[in-house]
Parts: C-alpha cells; sequence; structure tokens
C-alpha cells in the first residue's frame, strides 16, 4: 500500500471523539481567546496540535511537529521514563504482545470454564483439552511475569502487578472507548 493510499485509509477514520480535559475558567477563557485569534474554534486548534504532537493523520509541517515534540519531552511527565508499567510496555513495543497474553488467559480460563467431561468420548480427551488450556494460559502468565519483572528491573519499581494492571486495564477500556465512538456515530 503507498502512502496516498494509506493516507486515505486514515482519513477514513476521521471522527468526533470525546476528552474532557479539567480547565479553570480563565484556561476556557484564554483557550478561545488564542483559537479565536487566528479564526479557529478550540476544536480545532486542539485538533491541529495533536496532530503536530502525534505525527498524526494531519501535521501542520516538520518544524511544527518538532516543536510539539520538544514541547512534550520538557514537560514533567516525560521527565521519569518508566513512570508506570504501561509506559515501559508502550516505550518498548510490548503493549500489544502484553494484550494479546491478556487475551490468550482470559479465553483460556473462559474456555477451562466451559470444559465438561461429558463432552468428550474419553477421559483421556478431556484431560488433554484441559491440559493444552492449562498450559496455554501458564505459558501467557510467564510471558507478562518476565515483562513485569523486566520494568521492575528498569525502572527500581517495586509497585504490585495488580496496581499496574488496574492501570493497564483502565487504559485499554478507555482506548476502545475512544476508538468506538466512530463506529457508534455512524450507525
Amino acid at each position: 500500500m503507498n502512502n496516498a493510499e494509506q493516507q486515505k485509509k486514515k482519513i477514513e477514520t476521521v471522527s468526533p471523539r470525546t476528552f474532557k480535559p479539567e480547565l479553570s475558567d480563565t484556561d476556557v477563557k484564554r483557550l478561545f481567546e488564542k483559537a479565536g485569534s487566528v479564526g479557529l474554534t478550540p476544536e480545532k486548534l486542539l485538533e491541529n496540535f495533536i496532530g503536530d504532537l502525534v505525527d498524526g493523520t494531519y501535521s501542520n509541517g516538520t518544524d511544527e511537529r518538532c516543536h510539539a515534540e520538544k514541547w512534550f519531552d520538557s514537560c514533567w511527565f516525560s521527565l521519569d521514563e518508566y513512570e508506570n508499567f504501561l509506559a515501559y510496555l508502550i516505550r518498548n513495543s510490548e503493549e500489544k504482545n502484553f494484550y494479546n497474553q491478556l487475551d490468550t488467559i482470559d479465553e483460556c480460563r473462559s474456555e477451562l470454564d466451559d470444559l465438561r467431561p461429558e463432552d468428550f468420548e474419553s477421559d483421556e480427551e478431556y484431560s488433554e483439552e484441559h491440559e493444552y488450556y492449562t498450559m496455554r494460559s501458564a505459558e501467557a502468565e510467564k510471558e507478562i511475569q518476565e515483562m513485569f519483572s523486566d520494568y521492575c528491573d528498569c525502572s527500581g519499581n517495586t509497585d504490585s502487578y495488580e496496581q499496574e494492571l488496574e492501570i493497564i486495564v483502565k487504559y485499554r477500556e478507555s482506548l476502545k472507548k475512544a476508538l468506538s465512538e466512530k463506529t457508534r456515530r455512524k450507525k
């Protein structure tokens, strides 16, 4: 797929998304003034900034992307490279693998819950199926524990896995919700 086709595919997914930043009345007034001073709505101003910040579907150019990246890198929230396990996964391109392992565990648990000895011709077939899902789940759990251990080694964090998992689950749910807004609006 060439760049023009990729761009067209991205543009097809453009739709309104809902984010709820917490702003003071003064900040809202200043945002409106800043946007209005260049003939934009606050939404359009934010769309442009976000496009530059994430090298998005629409960007204002190389310099603008560079300035947005410098701003991001200089903010307090960028100073701690591995603030939490989620940040570690994203910065090391392990987020998708982690989700795949979580999904595997969920799938295996569901399959194990549904297994009934009476659904098999022999106890041996039932045992083999049970062992398969048990081992597959254990392998996924081991992979996750290795990722978490690597994170702890890199960051020096000693937070509990359960606390870190809660952050990741909330993040993933928020992402899914934001991505599904387009689908709901088109129906």
